[in-house]
């Protein structure tokens, strides 16, 4: 969703104060640092180092891939 909005704000279509609060707003609540540090934090106290260390991994890959993903699709898509 937020490659959505940051394509849309990207061609004009969203302005700043709506990207501001779908895209840092919204989209920031769903998908906190801290909580993504809470889930590494008990994987690595539990001793499940490449557990954490996969998880690391596959939410910044899977992260920047659906946010390119979502970008790519709107850039072309959206007038």
């Amino acid at each position: 969703m937020l490659g959505f909005c940051f394509a849309l704000f990207h061609k004009n279509e969203l302005s700043p104060s709506s990207y501001a609060l779908l895209g840092i707003g919204f989209c920031g609540g769903l998908t906190t640092f801290s909580t993504f540090s809470l889930d590494l934090f008990q994987l690595i106290r539990n001793g499940d180092h490449m557990g954490g260390l996969m998880y690391v991994g596959v939410t910044l890959i899977l992260g920047y891939a659906c946010f390119y993903a979502a970008y790519s699709f709107t850039k072309q898509f959206v007038s």
